[in-house]
Formats: structure tokens, C-alpha cells, sequence
């Protein structure tokens, strides 16, 4: 007897999340053994790209990089069982030279437009020297074949465009937000600084005062105060500041 679900549900979006490890419009085989079915549709799109330590970027002649072929093609996931075919969806396959030199001997040996293959992964995840076994599994019939050309692709040109932008999107956005840092790291404007002392002018002590938030906030002189760091002094005061006082003059003290 299958135990009751008592999932409060307060993971579910996380759960689909940690799931989606990359595109998953990619057809991925990550393990040792793994293996799927698949007809190679449409015709094969060519990148020359380099590795920057994380992910594949187009290759152009000054970017002092290694150029490297990646190839991709349309492939059909089908499941064949007791001879019946059945088409599951459309993937994007991504491999390198070698890949499609298997695949282009398997078109020379048995034309791929009339049969699907399996592909099957020998290596473990992550390993250098991963190889691909690709393997003649079912001959289509003329009805089946009409039926997977019938299906609807990706344009692999957009899709790849997409995936670019995507990429450049996150080039932006990440000097923006290294900027943002920096700014929250740069000291208190002198306008900001001058609304600091006139708070502590309010004390009947205000170096002795100045002193205490300066050791408060890891700093030498109010001047030294990042930005970041100033709301957080306006709450300081917000606790401190003796009740009916009053602004006094403009004389800087010591700390200021």
C-alpha cells in the first residue's frame, strides 16, 4: 500500500528548479550507460566556439582563443517497443567533430532519414575520454518516416542566438551589479556628512559622542563612513538622540 503524500507543498517550486540544471531543450546524456532513441531530423548547425572555464562562447579571430567545432542537430526522441514506434518530442543535440563523423559513416552505411538510432554514452560524468556508441535500432517504415518529418523543429539558429543573448543579458548585468558595490563601498557625500554633525551637535558631548559611533561602525572619523552604512547611522540617532534638543552650530569637531 503506497504511503499518503504529506507534502506541504512549500518546495514544489524548488523542486522543479533544482531539476532544470540546464536547457532543457538540450538532449543530455550525463552518465555511463545512459542511452535514448532518436532520429536525426532537419540538417546539422555548425558553431566555432572556445570554452571560457564555464561555458562554450562564439570564437572570432581576436579573442585569442583556441577555435573548436560544435555541432548540433534536431534529433527526434522516440520510444520503439514490441515494434511499435512512438514519438516522445523534439531535442537539440550538441556534440563535437567527432561525434558527427559517427554520425555522418552511419548515413553513408544505412541513410538516416529511413531509421532510428540509439545512442548510448560510455563514461562517467564528468570524465574527459567520454565516447558515444551509435547504433542502427529500428527501420522506419514509409508511414513512420512521413509522420517524424512531419514534426515541427527547432530553428537552431535562433535557438542559438537566444542563448546568446541570454549570455550577453548576463556580460551586462554583471558590471551593473559590481558597480552597485562599489558605489555602496565609496564614503558619505559632504551633505550627508554635514546631516551626521548636525545630529551630534544635539549631545551636551558631541566628540564623546562622535567617538562612540565612530567605534560603532569601525571608523577613525564620520567622513570615513561608507554609503552603504548611512541609513543604518540614521537609525543609530534614531535611538540615541536625547529628546528636546535642538540643532546647534556649525563647528566640526575633532571625529568629523
Amino acid at each position: 500500500m503506497a504511503k499518503p503524500d504529506k507534502s506541504s507543498g512549500v518546495f514544489d517550486n524548488l523542486d522543479k528548479e533544482m531539476e532544470k540544471s540546464t536547457d532543457e531543450r538540450f538532449l543530455k546524456l550525463e552518465n555511463d550507460g545512459d542511452r535514448k532513441s532518436v532520429y536525426f531530423a532537419g540538417e546539422p548547425h555548425v558553431r566555432y566556439v572556445f570554452w571560457d572555464g564555464q561555458q562554450y562562447q562564439d570564437w572570432t579571430e581576436s579573442c585569442g582563443q583556441k577555435k573548436n567545432m560544435r555541432a548540433s542537430m534536431n534529433v527526434i526522441v522516440c520510444e520503439v517497443e514490441d515494434k511499435k514506434l512512438t514519438i516522445v518530442g523534439v531535442k537539440v543535440l550538441e556534440q563535437g567533430k567527432r561525434f558527427f563523423q559517427n554520425v555522418s559513416k552511419r548515413d553513408k552505411k544505412y541513410g538516416i532519414q529511413d531509421w532510428i538510432f540509439e545512442i548510448e554514452r560510455s563514461g562517467d560524468k564528468g570524465d574527459t575520454d567520454t565516447s558515444y556508441d551509435i547504433d542502427a535500432e529500428y527501420e522506419l517504415s514509409d508511414k513512420e518516416r512521413k509522420q517524424l518529418e512531419a514534426v515541427e523543429l527547432i530553428d537552431l539558429e535562433a535557438f542559438y542566438s537566444e542563448l546568446g543573448n541570454d549570455g550577453d543579458k548576463k556580460k551586462r548585468e554583471k558590471p551593473e551589479r559590481e558597480k552597485s558595490a562599489k558605489e555602496d563601498n565609496t564614503l558619505i557625500s559632504d551633505e550627508q556628512r554635514k546631516t551626521l554633525v548636525e545630529m551630534f551637535k544635539t549631545f551636551d558631548d558631541p566628540e564623546s559622542e562622535g567617538k562612540k559611533f565612530c567605534k560603532a561602525f569601525g571608523i577613525t572619523k564620520v567622513k570615513e563612513l561608507p554609503k552603504s552604512k548611512f541609513k543604518k547611522a540614521l537609525e543609530y540617532f534614531d535611538e540615541h538622540l536625547p529628546s528636546g534638543k535642538k540643532m546647534a552650530g556649525d563647528d566640526d569637531e575633532t571625529v568629523f
